[in-house]
């Protein structure tokens, strides 16, 4: 498995099968990888070179698509009103 990270070290992109090139580093798969396919962008690499899911940033990308849902659904029903 190949991933590539963005700047603060967790994962930004994956690659199961395939890869990526030279700026992507090869990992071995995490032991949930049903949850790491939906929540990728919770885990960074440890010291080791492991997978590691951490629960605050999963909260912080939860909060996130929440806040987004939340500014789409107000762009969509809102807006047409506002902008008459």
């Amino acid at each position: 498995m190949q991933i590539i990270l963005n700047e603060q070290g967790y994962v930004h992109d994956y690659a199961i099968i395939g890869g990526f090139g030279s700026h992507s580093i090869t990992v071995t798969e995490p032991e949930n990888l049903d949850d790491f396919e939906r929540n990728y962008g919770s885990y960074h690499l440890s010291e080791d070179g492991v997978l590691v899911k951490n629960g605050d940033k999963q909260k912080e990308l939860e909060v996130e698509a929440e806040l987004n849902d939340l500014r789409s659904h107000r762009e969509k029903t809102c807006f047409p009103y506002i902008n008459r």
